[in-house]
């Protein structure tokens, strides 16, 4: 026992029996607990949508006044998000799906109602006037007398539903009627980010054969990579979908994510361990350098589409079918003073505005996530929209979206019942080894040396009977 027990510990041989078992148990594999907990979380998902309202528009188009916001909400829904369409690929090592999202309005989370009015930036608008600007001079300017005469503005004021999830404008209903793609409800979330709908079909790796690509994502409809950026080295799709990590993290890791909200993979860092209901937790932030400029970091010079970009942002119109959608962390966190600058009413905050996900480093599993998005609008001259030339080349924020999902008191006690317990227990059955095996080698000594004391002390009869019989 006590032979057997030094070699466990100094071997290391209960080591690798734990990281055998811990990789069998996160595998997606079906009917098991970890595909269970992957199919449908258990942890409840909010998204917090906080929006800007600008509280001088009269200004602004009138004298070219600075801008100034002031942030409404936050405005709480619970997401439900269950996975759909499962089906398994190569033996299993492969398992694509869909992921429908559905939102529920949370009043007891929220500060204010869907029914709140918002003065923001008229981005249906803004964006077909975008759309028409390289067109014939008949278009642009039958544009801008349809605008006229329905008393169209660069400055709207909407409820905070009409926003989020769509309301019909009159403009885009009659353009509909001479150009059928036209979309007649628009919204910040409608369309395929909609109630009950998709972003697309991800095929990910299950983990049954390679612990260390759990959750890395395959493909996503049906492609290896996306064709959105100016390189294949923008255009790859790397990591998990920020849900999952390979177990037995390291600090030095880098967490790819790939966002479809975004349309590109970024990566996280290690920033600090943090700990959450007795749980060691290693906390993975976005640093800066995922959205530098590409003079200081040559490598997105990719996602310089049309045009580079100042630290800080990033363009995605081309992935946004035209929209003039520039994406930011939170009151433009990290970002060039010039942002920062442009609108009144931005005070960044690393705590407040950064993305973290919290790893339980031994499963890879993410117990805690905050992935934080800022919504922003490209407004440059444009002949047939007037005011536009107020706000010439300016990025407007729009709104500010927090995606939350964190592990309870009940969930954490389950988690250590399930992982850290058998893992204590096997951790110390080599020491239990050694201590039993001495016991009983002392115990033999005291014996041996009790019963040859005996045999030397004068008038004393020691029947020497065998401790076992024959």
């Amino acid at each position: 026992m006590v032979v057997t027990g030094v070699v466990l510990v100094t071997a290391s041989v209960l080591k690798g029996v734990v990281h055998e078992k811990v990789e069998q148990e996160v595998a997606l594999v079906n009917g098991s607990a970890s595909y269970n907990a992957w199919l449908d979380p258990p942890a409840p998902v909010y998204i917090e949508f906080r929006l800007f309202s600008c509280v001088n528009p009269k200004e602004v188009l009138k004298n070219g006044s600075k801008p100034i916001v002031v942030e409404k909400g936050p405005y709480t829904y619970r997401e439900i998000r269950p996975k759909r369409n499962v089906s398994f690929h190569k033996d299993g090592e492969e398992i694509s799906y869909v992921q429908p999202k559905s939102y529920v309005f949370v009043p007891d989370k929220s500060s204010g109602s869907p029914n709140d009015n918002v003065t923001v930036i008229n981005f249906p608008i803004l964006t077909a006037a975008y759309e028409v600007q390289y067109q014939s001079y008949f278009v642009r300017i039958g544009l801008k007398e349809l605008l006229k005469l329905y008393k169209e503005e660069l400055f709207e004021t909407r409820t905070v539903g009409e926003i989020l999830w769509g309301y019909e404008d009159p403009v885009l209903k009659l353009m509909k009627r001479f150009v059928p793609s036209t979309p007649s409800v628009v919204g910040l979330f409608s369309g395929p980010t909609a109630n009950g709908t998709d972003d697309g079909e991800y095929t990910v790796c299950s983990g049954v054969k390679n612990a260390s690509e759990l959750a890395q994502i395959k493909a996503w409809n049906g492609k290896s990579s996306v064709s959105y950026w100016n390189d294949r080295y923008g255009n790859q799709i790397n990591g998990t979908d920020g849900s999952l990590w390979h177990p037995f993290a390291k600090k030095d890791d880098k967490f790819y994510v790939f966002s479809s909200d975004v349309c590109r993979s970024i990566y996280a860092r290690y920033d600090r361990t943090v700990h959450m209901e007795g749980i060691e937790l290693y906390r993975f932030v976005v640093p800066r350098d995922v959205l530098a400029s590409a003079k200081e970091n040559p490598d997105n010079r990719a996602f310089c589409t049309p045009n580079c970009l100042d630290t800080g942002v990033i363009n995605i119109t081309r992935c946004k079918d035209g929209a003039p959608v520039i994406m930011s962390l939170p009151h433009f966190l990290n970002a060039a003073p010039r942002y920062i600058n442009a609108v009144g009413g931005m005070h960044p905050q690393a705590d407040k505005h950064e993305t973290q996900l919290d790893v339980e480093p031994i499963t890879g599993a993410v117990l805690h996530a905050a992935k934080r998005l800022q919504f922003n609008f490209y407004v440059k001259a444009v002949d047939s929209f007037s005011g536009t030339e107020m706000m010439n080349d300016t990025i407007y924020p729009l709104l500010w979206v927090t995606e939350t999902a964190s592990i309870n008191s009940t969930l954490a006690s389950d988690f250590k019942k399930k992982v850290y317990m058998p893992m204590e227990v096997a951790s110390d059955a080599p020491y239990g080894l050694i201590g039993f095996g001495v016991a009983l080698v002392i115990i033999a000594v005291v014996i041996a040396v009790i019963r040859k004391l005996r045999r030397n002390q004068p008038g004393l009869s020691v029947q020497a009977d065998p401790l076992i019989s024959e």
